[in-house]
């Protein structure tokens, strides 16, 4: 997959995120940090600040106006799970797709092994619709988050 190839040379390699991969794709990222979406910059620094997680990638959704009507992308999410945290959250991701403006969850596999999942919701340009859909995913995610000693 194109995504994880961006970060070939930045982490090790294995299926589920590690410690060490998250500090080195949270340095990756603060170097790209003017590609990222100014609409979702906030939730990707919120996310990215909980244990076991990882933005990989992540797009606002945009507008689309063509001499039809206006069309809106979703937003989405790809991120980077621990193995304990990819654990939990199939167990629960039913929970998390039943919230309004969520519009799929998908766990990927790619040939090289990773393992990750993508989040498909409502556009973050859509004002009222997409801050309830993105606070309930931070608020999922911290309900999973790995604590020290357990």
């Amino acid at each position: 997959m194109r995504i994880l190839k961006n970060y070939k040379n930045v982490v090790s390699g294995g299926a589920y995120l590690t410690t060490v991969d998250k500090i080195k794709i949270i340095n990756h990222l603060n170097m790209r940090w003017f590609a990222v979406d100014k609409a979702i910059k906030p939730y990707i620094l919120k996310l990215n600040m909980i244990l076991g997680l990882a933005t990989i990638q992540s797009c606002a959704g945009h507008q689309i106006v063509s001499n039809g009507p206006v069309y809106h992308n979703n937003a989405n999410l790809w991120l980077w799970l621990s193995e304990p945290m990819m654990k939990k959250f199939k167990g629960k991701a039913f929970k998390l797709a039943k919230v309004k403006g969520i519009e799929r969850l998908y766990i990927m596999y790619t040939p090289d092994g990773y393992e990750y999942i993508e989040i498909s919701f409502d556009s973050v340009e859509e004002k009222k619709r997409n801050l309830k859909a993105m606070r309930a995913i931070i608020r999922f995610f911290r309900s999973l988050e790995e604590k020290y000693g357990h």
